[in-house]
């Protein structure tokens, strides 16, 4: 079954994006199924700095490996870059694939800081190539029909939204980074960007005016566990 529809997807869009995905942690095990099953990937290589990760990756998917971005970015049969390392890197990494044209695709947060997203922007537009912010909420169906819904109008005027979510995000076992916020660390920057993305799809226009907080209660983890925000667009919708 497998097996025809890829067959059926190569024949509806007439080629495969041959890609490479660096970073193969536990972020790309959430997305890598997903890949597999897709008719128009054809995921072509790997890289990470793991030499057992890599050779259970290759065993896996018959793909070749590399031990870092630029040898990866620099086999000429791979078109498009995952980019699925720590968030410290994903400004960088970007960075690198754009130099080498390569078109991104980068897992959320997008980077540590506005200087670091703007340097992505830059290159991207320098060299001529697509950049994505991916894995977050907006791709969902559900969220894709809600923006649907609201753009027909049928329900009549978008006046408000909310968005609330709570995970034990700071009660699992953490690496270093992922505990010091000058590297992307903590909730703010991991769990937030799904809510975000989310209200700035749904809301449909740019935002005028945002606040938030961040809280740090919890003595077990020094980082904050709880942020809040109100965003207000362009059009006065508030969320």
């Amino acid at each position: 079954m497998a097996e025809k529809e890829r067959a059926e997807g190569e024949e509806a869009t007439g080629r495969r994006l041959k890609l490479g995905i660096v970073g193969i942690g536990v972020g790309a095990s959430e997305i890598l199924p997903a890949m597999e099953s897709t008719p128009q990937i054809d995921l072509v290589a790997g890289a990470d700095i793991n030499p057992r990760v890599l050779e259970t990756f290759r065993k896996r998917y018959g793909a070749r490996t590399y031990d870092s971005i630029e040898k990866l970015c620099d086999d000429p049969e791979v078109e498009a870059v995952w980019i699925s390392t720590p968030n410290k890197f994903h400004a960088p990494h970007t960075i690198i694939a754009a130099e080498r044209g390569k078109h991104v695709v980068v897992e959320k947060p997008m980077a540590v800081s506005l200087s670091q997203a703007e340097a992505m922007i830059e290159a991207a537009e320098k060299n001529r190539i697509k950049l994505i912010c991916g894995h977050t909420q907006s791709f969902g169906p559900h969220i894709r029909t809600m923006r649907r819904i609201i753009r027909s109008g049928e329900l009549g005027k978008l006046c408000a939204m909310h968005v609330w979510a709570y995970t034990d995000w700071m009660l699992r076992p953490r690496t270093p980074e992922e505990l010091d916020l000058t590297q992307g660390g903590g909730v703010p920057y991991r769990q937030g960007p799904h809510q975000i993305d989310t209200l700035r799809l749904l809301g449909g226009g740019r935002v005028r005016r945002v606040r938030g907080t961040m809280g740090q209660w919890f003595a077990g983890r020094p980082i904050p566990g709880y942020y809040s925000a109100y965003i207000e667009f362009e059009d006065g919708t508030p969320a």
